[in-house]
């Protein structure tokens, strides 16, 4: 028996095309589930801000507080603010207000986590920056793995400015794209086509089995997020030599997203006259809600104290090595 073969080759593209649809919508719509949204669509605990000096944890919304000290802190890929919560109360109570936006893509459905760019990126944290250097006379910046890169170029473009930050503290900084990342977005043409959403990097990001589940992630990634992701290391990598900003790195020797090889050759390219690098043990990648994180927020604030005269914790800091 025959058959007409454009007829045949028209059904297959549409089941093929309905299974991936059929994915993809089920995947969204657990997240929906497991993560309820505002009316605006931002995730309910995923919002942006701000840790006033002095306070008592975080407010949110837009502020106009103003003062002495601040530091903008820029989270990760697949992540958002809650990822910087401990580091940024631990700064809060030093002295220091703390800005934690919601940088574009995040904290919202999946559907825009493949949409954001590299471009909205870059433009939500300068405009950040720009943000605390209008109400504070100093002001810091730092990051957590993607937003460490967005953090670098941040400093870079200000310091050529005339405008740089008083200090720059990177946790778990992707100075490059990260391998597994790399990978997937190398061969996305391949297998963005059959499913619309990728697995994630693979091994334990957080080795705190309490506080993993506590984290907004999305846990996969988009062909769209990816090709953003790409861009900001394009971004970070041209940015690096205009690195001069007094530098504090915080990465783990058991880190599954960027490994401690790949982080000590990409640390070569960051030669500000000021750097220290703290190497910790017993974390995974998201240094800032993993075990230790309480250490690295104390030799935070200990290390930005020196830059500005502002209180240090002053308690010695254990598990961790310099370099």
């Amino acid at each position: 028996m025959g058959g007409n073969p454009e007829l045949i080759f028209e059904a297959v593209l549409a089941t093929w095309w309905g299974q991936r649809t059929f994915r993809a919508v089920r995947r969204e719509s657990a997240f929906r589930e497991r993560y309820p949204a505002s009316p605006d669509g931002i995730v309910i605990g995923a919002e942006s801000r701000e840790y006033p000096a002095g306070g008592d944890g975080p407010v949110f919304g837009a502020q106009s507080i103003s003062g002495d000290r601040a530091i903008l802190l820029l989270h990760g890929y697949n992540d958002a603010p809650t990822a910087l919560d401990g580091v940024a109360r631990r700064l809060q109570g030093a002295g220091w207000t703390v800005s934690v936006p919601l940088l574009p893509g995040h904290g919202r459905s999946l559907e825009a986590f493949c949409l954001w760019s590299a471009e909205e990126a870059l433009a939500a944290s300068r405009a950040a920056y720009a943000d605390l250097r209008s109400r504070f006379s100093t002001v810091a910046v730092g990051g957590l793995s993607m937003g460490a890169a967005l953090a670098c170029c941040v400093a870079a473009e200000s310091s050529a400015r005339g405008e740089g930050p008083s200090g720059l503290v990177l946790y778990s900084p992707m100075l490059v794209m990260p391998p597994t990342a790399q990978r997937a977005h190398r061969t996305s043409w391949l297998w963005s086509p059959i499913t619309k959403y990728g697995a994630g990097a693979g091994g334990r990001s957080i080795h705190d089995e309490r506080v993993r589940g506590q984290q907004i992630a999305y846990r996969c990634s988009s062909r769209g997020s990816l090709k953003a992701l790409a861009g900001i290391a394009t971004a970070v990598g041209r940015a690096l030599p205009g690195v001069r900003t007094p530098t504090l790195v915080f990465h783990s020797e058991e880190d599954n997203r960027i490994p401690a090889p790949v982080a000590h050759a990409a640390l070569e390219g960051l030669r500000p006259a000021e750097r220290e690098v703290v190497w910790v043990r017993g974390a995974g990648h998201v240094i800032t809600v993993d075990f230790g994180w309480e250490a690295i927020a104390d030799r935070t604030v200990e290390w930005l104290a020196g830059r500005t005269g502002s209180p240090a914790a002053g308690a010695p800091v254990p598990g961790i090595s310099r370099g």
